[in-house]
């Protein structure tokens, strides 16, 4: 575990330490950051419950057996079932799988947040960090086991510019190229329509209390899991995980809590939503805090719960710079701004403080407050930078 302190610490760290950088210098900061994620991402080894799987992958790769594995696990989207076979034939070992997958990922991510960010590498580095310390589906701990889905929602990300432009073939190009790496990026392609669409606040407000409504009184999960069945009837994966469900309490998580805090946070702090850019974030967030509401019901089986999440995760980056937007605004009140910086670097020690916690609760560590995991996976960072045979 302490691996994981000091990878947070340095990142609770970063805010103030860009800051202070000469302006010629930021983007340096940023990069040095950028580049510091993707090598940790990249020699990660055994770390995520489907690492064993895709390792496999290349200890079959030339056998009859490795298509018979390929068909049994779920039928592999075109991306990694194309790029199993290209390192392998390059001379890379499963480690450089994991390599590619961490650019991609976090490349992607730093030119969607680039895209609302232009040349303030404060808001670009604060979009990254809240992804890196987001303790729920969607953020890096899930991407180290989901690594296929957070390279798609990495890549709509990237071609986020096409919303605010309006570039509708660029945008369904990006879709359709997200999909590739995972079939699920085709629940972003009404984000086109959303983005047409002024949401007013006074709606939004109502839609957020409706919602939340609707979970508490355990109205939504008769909704969605109705709709879950059905979809996933049709789609024939993933049936046997609604066979885990038990009667689950009507209460949301914490961590929606805390998720709703920071979206109201923002809806008041963010003013002015006139212009194409921002009524595409704050319409994004929009719809992903909805989604996250309406699925943050409890219920027994923990793949169900990885499931109901998955179809928001498309939407979680531009929630990150809404957030991101409320805090870059705050921050720049105080007098002297550095003061503001530091206080964004607390609530991303407290953002790290959780992530910690959840990491060894998925372990199995018992010195920590929260009970381990029914569940438990390695946690323990151990590089491998074995890239190729």
């Amino acid at each position: 575990m302490e691996f994981w302190w000091v990878f947070f610490g340095i990142s609770v760290f970063m805010i103030p330490f860009v800051y202070l950088l000469p302006a010629k210098y930021k983007d340096i900061g940023v990069y040095t950051y950028l580049l510091f994620v993707i090598l940790v991402s990249g020699f990660r080894d055994n770390i995520g419950t489907d690492f064993g799987a895709y390792q496999e992958f290349f200890t079959l790769y030339g056998s009859h057996e490795f298509f018979y594995a390929m068909e049994a696990n779920a039928q592999l989207e075109p991306a990694i079932a194309f790029l199993i076979p290209f390192l392998e034939r390059l001379g890379g070992a499963y480690q450089s799988f994991f390599m590619v997958y961490a650019i991609i990922t976090f490349l992607g991510f730093y030119y969607g947040a680039k895209n609302f960010f232009r040349g303030n590498y404060l808001g670009i580095l604060l979009v990254l960090l809240l992804y890196i310390t987001y303790n729920s589906t969607g953020g890096f701990w899930w991407g180290m086991n989901g690594v296929r889905q957070a390279a798609a929602m990495s890549i709509v990300f990237a071609f986020s510019s096409c919303l605010y432009r309006g570039e509708k073939k660029k945008f369904i190009l990006a879709v359709c190229l997200a999909s590739l790496f995972h079939y699920s990026s085709l629940v972003f392609l009404p984000a086109y329509f959303f983005c047409q669409i002024s949401f007013r606040k006074k709606w939004v407000l109502f839609a957020v209390i409706f919602s939340s409504v609707l979970t508490l009184s355990g109205l939504s999960k008769d909704i969605v899991l109705g709709i879950l069945s059905f979809g996933l009837g049709i789609l024939g994966r993933y049936e046997g995980a609604l066979l885990l469900i038990t009667e689950g309490g009507k209460s949301f998580s914490y961590m929606s809590f805390i998720y709703m805090a920071m979206y109201l946070f923002a809806f008041y702090t963010v003013k002015d939503i006139t212009g194409r850019r921002e009524q595409t974030f704050f319409n994004m967030a929009t719809v992903f805090i909805v989604m996250r509401i309406l699925t943050s019901f409890s219920l027994g089986g923990e793949s169900i719960q990885y499931i109901l999440h998955r179809f928001e995760v498309y939407y979680l980056p531009f929630f990150f710079v809404f957030f991101t937007e409320a805090l870059t605004l705050t921050a720049r009140r105080f007098k002297p701004e550095i003061c503001g910086w530091i206080l964004v670097s607390f609530f991303i020690a407290a953002m790290s403080f959780l992530n910690v916690i959840n990491i060894a609760r998925v372990g199995g560590i018992r010195d920590y407050p929260l009970e381990p995991s029914d569940m438990v996976i390695n946690v323990e960072y151990q590089p491998n930078f074995k890239l190729f045979e």
